[in-house]
């Protein structure tokens, strides 16, 4: 019995002409329905670069932090917190009076600054911090 050899077959080629036509004719309806839009420029001179006055620069931020305990709140200024003054407590409540007058007189030599920090230890109540 004869077995018959077989020809080993040809790799075909594989043919991109038919999709390259078709991604050709999808990119000529793109731009046939692409809207053109003219754009318009308005002439006109640049500003005038000046120079900011670093005066108001130079003063280092207040960085307000109040420490508050059960015995005392602490009010602390700067980045280093420098503390500025220490209240104690009046029985079980806080001095509302002297913390007011103390930010008040803070406010007053830096109108600039907005924010406070406020670190209570766990200790303190909830209710407590009401300020």
């Amino acid at each position: 019995m004869k077995f018959r050899r077989r020809k080993p077959k040809k790799m075909e080629k594989l043919n991109v002409i038919p999709i390259l036509d078709a991604v050709f004719i999808f990119i000529f309806f793109l731009l046939m329905s692409a809207q053109f839009l003219k754009v318009y420029e308005i002439g006109s001179d640049a500003p005038a670069v000046t120079t900011i006055d670093d005066k108001k620069d130079k003063r280092p931020p207040l960085n307000l932090i109040l420490d508050i305990t059960q015995e005392k709140i602490v009010v602390k200024t700067g980045m280093d917190e420098n503390i500025y003054k220490s209240i104690p407590t009046v029985g079980k409540e806080f001095d509302h009076s002297t913390l007011q007058k103390a930010l008040v007189e803070l406010k007053r030599s830096n109108m600039d600054e907005s924010s406070i920090i406020f670190r209570p230890k766990s200790q303190v109540p909830y209710k407590k911090l009401n300020l």
